[in-house]
């Protein structure tokens, strides 16, 4: 009985995983997000790639020369493998910090937030480049979430942490 006892204090699931002072910035960053994400879907719908498109693309790729695969690079850890990597880092590491809403966020984030991106805003916005839905990037979308969820995880001291904020803050 002891043992059952001690892992349902070891793994906590009714804490929030935001402190209450950052809900309404987290939640004015979210209509932000979503506002810029439909005003730019809206200006780029059904259209092929625009001439902005073109003069930001073409500097960096000429500046990048002979490192063209520096950018392949920073692309790959938006794709499937890093992120399912990452966030089964994510889930494991609240797993064993014993902290069961963080590890659910891990689990579902990048899934739910590549269901939306591929099964909703995609086919509304319809900006096909090459042949492909490209508006808004799946690779821009989870990289963005995996860093939202570890901005979470890390942004205020889990309930009984004495880790001080400078070292959550370079974690």
């Amino acid at each position: 009985m002891g043992r059952i006892q001690r892992r349902r204090t070891w793994l906590r699931t009714g804490e929030p995983l935001l402190p209450a002072r950052a809900r309404p910035w987290a939640l004015a960053l979210t209509v932000c997000c979503v506002i810029i994400t439909v005003v730019v879907g809206l200006l780029v719908a059904r259209r092929p790639p625009l001439g902005i498109d073109v003069s930001i693309d073409a500097p960096i790729i000429s500046a990048l020369g002979s490192h063209q695969w520096a950018l392949l690079h920073v692309v790959w850890i938006g794709s499937l493998g890093p992120v399912v990597v990452f966030s089964a880092l994510i889930v494991i590491g609240c797993l064993l910090a014993g902290r069961l809403n963080g590890a659910i966020l891990g689990a579902l984030a990048a899934p739910i937030a590549d269901g939306l991106d591929e099964g909703l805003l995609k086919p509304v916005f319809h900006r096909a480049d090459l042949g492909f839905l490209s508006y808004p990037s799946g690779h821009t979308t989870a990289v963005l979430t995996l860093g939202a969820v570890l901005t979470v995880l890390l942004g205020g001291p889990p309930p009984g942490s004495s880790r001080p904020a400078p070292w959550r803050a370079l974690i």
